[in-house]
């Protein structure tokens, strides 16, 4: 990781803010132009839901989520899942 000067204060007027040494910019988090692009993505409540049945072979259920990666319908689906993948693990491992 890049290291700074230490003894830099933001370029923008009339900002006093004393910038991190970690920081590459010569203006603070809230005058620099690249967080603006940040601000405008959208949040995940506004992603569009995907209905999708649990992961869990014993489990029928359709649940929605608008996160891609959510294979479960609930955390009790997925500790099950967990659980049975770990112990098919150990039952090859012998």
């Amino acid at each position: 990781m890049s290291v700074f000067g230490g003894d830099r204060v933001c370029a923008a007027a009339d900002c006093g803010t004393i910038l991190s040494v970690y920081n590459p910019s010569s203006r603070c988090v809230i005058h620099d132009e690249r967080e603006v692009s940040l601000q405008a993505r959208a949040s995940r409540k506004d992603r569009p839901s995907e209905a999708r049945r649990c992961g869990t072979p014993a489990c029928e259920r359709w649940f929605e989520s608008p996160n891609p990666k959510r294979l479960f319908c609930s955390d009790r689906c997925r500790l099950q899942a967990f659980y049975e993948h770990r112990r098919a693990a150990a039952d090859a491992i012998q």
